[in-house]
C-alpha cells in the first residue's frame, strides 16, 4: 500500500507521464546513487538495480553500504543463477554434438559479471 502511494505521487508530480519519472530516477540513479548517496526510495532503488544495474566495479564497492547489500546480494544471485542456468543449457547443446552460439557464451560472460 505504501509502495503504491509513493509510485502515485511520484507519478503525480510528473504529471502521469512515466517517461519523465523514469528519466528523472535514471539522472538520479547514475549521477547520486552510484556514488553512494541514497536520494531514489527503496521501490525506486529495486526497480533499478533489477533492470538497470550498475558496472561490476561500482556494485563491489557499493555492497559494503547497508543500504544497497541486501538488494546487490539478491541481484548476485539471481544472476549466479542465471549463468548456472545457461551453463546447463551450453552442456546439453555441447553434448549432442552442435555448436554452442557465441551470443550464448557472451550471455554467460556477462551474468558472471
Amino acid at each position: 500500500m505504501e509502495t503504491m502511494m509513493e509510485i502515485r505521487n511520484e507519478l503525480s508530480s510528473a504529471r502521469n507521464n512515466f517517461k519523465t519519472v523514469f528519466v528523472a530516477n535514471y539522472a538520479i540513479w547514475l549521477l547520486n546513487e552510484s556514488k553512494g548517496s541514497s536520494r531514489l526510495n527503496k521501490t525506486a532503488q529495486t526497480i533499478m538495480i533489477t533492470f538497470c544495474p550498475f558496472p561490476a566495479a561500482i556494485r563491489e564497492k557499493l555492497i559494503g553500504n547497508p543500504r544497497y547489500s541486501e538488494l546487490l546480494t539478491k541481484y548476485n544471485n539471481k544472476q549466479a543463477q542465471r549463468a548456472k542456468r545457461l551453463t546447463n543449457m551450453v552442456q546439453q547443446v555441447s553434448q549432442r554434438g552442435k555448436g554452442v552460439p557465441q551470443e550464448l557464451q557472451d550471455e554467460i560472460a556477462f551474468s558472471k559479471l
